[in-house]
Parts: structure tokens; C-alpha cells; sequence
């Protein structure tokens, strides 16, 4: 089993690899997601339930199942290198806001981007700090517009082009209606925006009272309490009515008739299902067994199999009750952050908020960003549309909204 271990090492990395890919098909990738989890399942249960060597547990009771799983991942790097990444994917990238989050290649930064392009830069604002500076949204706005064909630059000032507006987002017609007349209605457009965050599941409202918040709060604390007792209760319940022994390194259950320790002599059918030994009596090798104990693997008996049954939903009750309990204390660690905010953030809303940090950061190293001004940067629009709404660079963002927004809206 270690020698198989150590070969789905580099299996597992170029898995992983083709998984971190931003050329691969989505499809591709739910494949080798499958392949990846299903090596990795069908390891653990061959080294858990053959029990090979160095793997040799002795499992009396559905929680040595657990046990067993544990060390079995201890032991074995390509199941270190398999939960990482997905520990990394979902907890680090989808639960939790990485500000410090890194684009480490051209075709990460291209996929950021082209995510991020698809979203206006009022919702990603609005995401990310839940909250809207009018000036800095309505200048990103605009440079996108810009950009994207819907208004033009004459003159220092803004003018409508013929291309229609279906695509746009209300937020953003509002935007395009203004230039026109000069003027925002600034508490539409902000409920416009909150709004459309809130229909592409960015965030969700977080509008109950303080008293429903705290009992949220205990409920999220009291169901894995609840969840591990249950488990432990259901476990102890296993192990005191479905015993499992284990003698010459053999599994045995113990069957409803007989008392274990009660030897039987004679012809059964096949000796080996119990367990068994043999003793001399003079010249005579006797054989004696023992029916209170039948092996394990003798699933045509019914209360061998109702047994084995039992133990292995013991085992998955109690790593679902694990698992539970660690995303509850994340809950409720969640609650008391947004407990006083009307808002807070969907997985799909962190994701995006994530993407952004990491544009926000690529951009903040990127010399021509950082260093020159707006007029030097005229042939990076696409750019500025994210130096200003991220606030990346405080000299083109004021010089963007003096010329953009305040010379035009507000």
C-alpha cells in the first residue's frame, strides 16, 4: 500500500495541476475532480478495510474506523497533497477573504479579469467594502461605458453614442441617462446597485433583529453539541450491542446465540467461519470452535451484515458530525463578524471579492499603474476602470473622477 501511496504522489500533482489549468474545459475538470476524490476514497477504504500492513488496525467499533482514517492520512503524502488543495480551494478561496491574494500568471490574471469584466465595478465595490462611494463607482462606471463603446469623449466632454443599451445593468443605464441630463439621483442609484448585488447572490440581507441574531448564533453552537453527542451516544450503542473481536488478527462478530468462550466440537460446514483452534488428546487432533464468534466477512448471515452495516454508518456519523462541528464554529466566527451589518457576503460573493484583491494587488506592483498618471495612461483604460474602483492609485483615481464624474454628473 505504501509503494501504491507513493506512485499517486506525482498522480495527484499532475491532477492537480490540470485542475489549476484556466485553458481546461469545465467539464474536463469535474472529471478530474471525480478521478482525484474517487483515488483518494478508494485508497482509504482498500487500506482501512484490507487492513494491510503498515495499516494493521484492530477495528472493534465504528469510531476505530475514523481513527484508522486519520492515521491512514497521516501516513500517506499524496492524501496531505489532495486535502490541501481542496482545503485551499474551498475554505481559503470561496469561505474566507484573502486579501493578500496573488495572480501568478498571465493566464490567472486573464481569467480574473475576464470573471471580473462581467460584473460592473459599482457591484464589485459594493461587495467587497458594503458600502458605495458614489464618486469612485460612478467614474468606473463610466470608464467602462467609455470602453465598451456606449458613450464617447469630445472635447473634455461626454456625448452618447448610438449603440443600444440592452445589455446594461439599471445601475448602469442610470449612469448613461445622467450624463445626458447632468445630474444623479445618487439614493436610487445606490438602492440600484444594492439590488442587483443582491439578485446575482453576491450578498445576502442580514436584516434580523439583534435577539434573532443572537439566537442564531446559539443555534449555530448548540446543533454540532448536539450532532457530536448523538454520534457518541450512536457509537457507544454500536460497540455494546454489534461487538467486533479480534483474535490471530482476525475479525469476528458476535453472534446473537451463543456465549463467547462457549467451544463447540464437531463437523459444521466450514470450520473457518468461526473461530477455531485445535487441541490433542492423546493421539486424536481434535478441532474446536467457538459459534458466538463468526467471521466478519460472512455477509450471508443477517446480523453479520446488519453489524457491518452499523459500524460503517457509525464511522460516517461521526466524520459528518466532525466536519459539521468545524463549519459551525466558522458560522458562528461569520455571525459575530456582520452581526451589526445589513449585509453579508454569499461564497459567490467572497469569490468575487477575492478575484478582485488579487487584481487589486497585480495592479498595485504593476509599474505603469503605480507610477504614472491618468493622461500617460490613456491606452490603458481597461486598467484605470479597476485602479479607480479598487482604489489602487489615490493620484489616478482623483484626477478620473475630477474629469469624469464631477465635470459631468455631479
Amino acid at each position: 500500500m505504501l509503494v501504491i501511496g507513493l506512485i499517486l504522489i506525482p498522480v495527484s500533482i499532475l491532477i492537480i495541476m490540470g485542475l489549476n489549468s484556466f485553458n481546461i474545459k469545465k467539464s474536463t475538470k469535474k472529471l478530474l475532480n471525480i478521478l482525484l476524490i474517487g483515488i483518494s476514497i478508494l485508497y482509504i477504504a482498500i487500506a482501512v478495510t484490507a487492513n494491510i500492513e503498515p495499516f494493521n488496525f484492530e477495528i472493534t467499533r465504528g469510531s476505530d474506523y475514523l481513527i484508522s482514517l486519520v492515521l491512514v492520512i497521516m501516513f500517506m503524502p499524496f492524501l496531505w497533497i489532495n486535502m490541501y488543495y481542496y482545503c485551499s480551494k474551498l475554505l481559503f478561496k470561496r469561505m474566507r477573504i484573502r486579501r493578500n491574494a496573488k495572480i501568478k500568471s498571465d493566464k490567472q490574471y486573464k481569467y480574473y479579469r475576464d470573471d471580473l469584466d462581467k460584473v460592473s465595478p459599482s457591484i464589485v465595490m459594493f461587495t467587497s467594502d458594503m458600502e458605495i462611494d458614489l464618486e469612485r463607482c460612478i467614474a468606473a462606471v463610466i470608464l467602462k461605458l467609455k470602453l465598451n463603446g456606449y458613450i464617447k469623449e469630445s472635447d473634455d466632454e461626454l456625448k452618447y453614442t448610438e449603440k443600444k443599451d440592452d445589455e446594461l445593468l439599471e445601475s448602469e443605464k442610470l449612469v448613461l441617462k445622467s450624463i445626458k441630463d447632468k445630474n444623479i439621483d445618487e439614493k436610487l442609484y445606490m438602492q440600484l446597485v444594492e439590488k442587483e448585488a443582491l439578485n446575482y447572490k453576491y450578498i445576502k440581507k442580514n436584516n434580523k433583529g439583534k435577539i434573532l441574531k443572537l439566537i442564531k448564533i446559539l443555534i449555530t453552537i448548540i446543533i454540532p453539541i448536539i450532532l457530536l453527542k448523538a454520534s457518541m451516544d450512536f457509537d457507544e450503542f454500536v460497540y455494546d450491542n454489534y461487538k467486533t473481536y479480534i483474535y490471530d488478527g482476525k475479525r469476528y462478530v458476535s453472534v446473537e446465540d451463543g456465549e463467547i468462550g462457549d467451544i463447540h466440537y464437531g463437523e459444521i460446514e466450514n470450520i473457518d467461519d468461526y473461530y477455531h483452534g485445535y487441541i490433542m488428546e492423546g493421539n486424536f487432533k481434535m478441532t474446536f470452535y467457538d459459534k458466538a464468534l463468526i467471521r466478519v466477512d460472512k455477509l450471508d448471515n443477517s446480523f453479520v451484515r446488519t453489524t457491518v452495516i452499523l459500524q460503517n454508518v457509525d464511522a460516517i456519523i461521526c466524520f459528518i458530525s466532525i466536519i459539521i462541528a468545524f463549519i459551525m464554529v466558522f458560522m458562528v466566527i461569520e455571525q459575530i463578524r456582520y452581526f451589526n451589518k445589513s449585509y453579508i457576503r454569499t461564497l459567490k460573493g467572497n469569490e468575487l471579492v477575492n478575484k478582485a484583491h488579487a487584481l487589486k494587488n497585480y495592479l498595485k506592483e504593476y509599474s505603469l499603474i503605480k507610477d504614472r498618471t491618468q493622461r500617460e495612461l490613456i491606452l490603458w483604460e481597461y486598467y484605470l476602470i479597476y485602479a479607480v474602483v479598487l482604489d489602487v492609485n489615490v493620484k489616478i483615481k482623483n484626477e478620473i473622477i475630477e474629469k469624469y464624474c464631477k465635470k459631468n454628473i455631479l
